[in-house]
């Protein structure tokens, strides 16, 4: 990978130009370092930073994803504000600060200083967002690593940089990193749930897209407005439901789908055009519009099957979804205040 092809991927011509200022900058302050070494820490970078524009991460993140290894090797955070700004200068920094920890080291320590990063201030976000997207590419890469190395750093982001992403509320990297850590950590568990499935999470992911149009296109042809969101379940959350006792049969959730519409009669049509041409479960269906929860969550809920695979589907308006999403938060806060 090099940097052409990350400038590829961008489509804001000022976007593109800061980038091959901090791509410069790098080549100069790390002039002297030894060629091979030079060519694996550009390489290492570049992943990260494509991983990051995979995640849609800002430009700011991106630059100082490229910059903070400067500071690493010497180069004053002053300079790095001189041509990029407080931002950008900030961002590299703490993302300097954070790496010079070394988890496996001492990993308590890691954790009291990752809790002490304040979730609300945007550059410890983008700082904590490098971060996760560099171990995200070190653990996809370990494979050829000795057992014990690839346990401690599974171990380390299971415990500490997993609970991270969640308090982030980065679900997305969050559930890459669990399958991960459980690849390294149980490697027969995880292969023997990838065995159940019959299929990779690509594989399943690609199923999901293709149910998701083939709805999309039957709610159009109604013309239902709608958004449909696509969720294949993580090989460790599927783990876990097996490890509290759940038969694999009984896991209705791997392949889901969110139907969000406008109002509550919309809903109520979109389960009836679903019913009427997919199979779907009778006792599976619940109307908690009509039932809300008791966190005021309301929503239908309703399983399907097509070509022997099972799909939950949640059907709510933009009003329903609002509300599931703050009292998820809310319930998220009042589960860390107890811990």
């Amino acid at each position: 990978m090099n940097i052409d092809y990350i400038k590829s991927k961008i489509k804001n011509k000022e976007e593109i130009s800061l980038i091959e200022k901090a791509f410069d900058f790098f080549n100069a302050k790390l002039s002297d370092l030894y060629f091979s070494e030079k060519e694996a820490l550009v390489s290492h970078i570049l992943e990260v930073v494509n991983t990051l524009i995979d995640f849609n991460a800002d430009a700011l993140t991106l630059i100082s994803c490229i910059l903070y290894e400067t500071i690493k090797n010497g180069v004053n955070k002053k300079e790095i504000e001189k041509e990029f700004g407080s931002t950008i200068s900030n961002i590299a920094f703490t993302t300097s600060i954070i790496n010079r920890h070394k988890l496996i080291q001492d990993d308590e320590n890691q954790k009291y200083f990752l809790d002490q990063l304040n979730v609300d201030t945007p550059e410890d976000v983008r700082a904590l967002f490098i971060k996760l997207a560099d171990r995200l590419y070190i653990m996809k890469t370990m494979k050829n690593s000795d057992n014990e190395y690839q346990r401690k750093v599974a171990k380390e982001t299971l415990d500490i940089l997993v609970p991270t992403a969640q308090r982030l509320r980065l679900n997305f990297i969050k559930s890459k990193l669990e399958d991960l850590c459980l690849f390294y950590l149980e490697p027969q568990a995880y292969n023997n749930i990838l065995s159940r499935l019959n299929a990779t999470p690509e594989i399943l992911s690609e199923q999901l897209i293709n149910m998701k149009k083939d709805i999309s296109n039957l709610l159009s042809e109604n013309n239902i407005d709608c958004t449909i969101k696509n969720r294949v379940k993580n090989i460790y959350s599927i783990y876990n439901k097996l490890m509290n006792g759940k038969d694999f049969e009984e896991i209705y959730d791997i392949l889901a789908l969110r139907i969000i519409t406008d109002d509550e009669f919309q809903c109520i049509k979109i389960a009836e055009l679903i019913h009427s041409k997919y199979t779907f479960l009778p006792y599976r269906f619940k109307d908690y519009i009509n039932n809300p929860k008791e966190n005021m969550y309301q929503s239908l809920h309703t399983t399907i099957v097509h070509n022997n695979m099972f799909y939950e589907i949640q059907i709510r308006t933009k009003q329903m979804n609002k509300t599931a999403e703050i009292g998820s938060a809310s319930h998220q806060l009042y589960k860390q205040k107890n811990i």
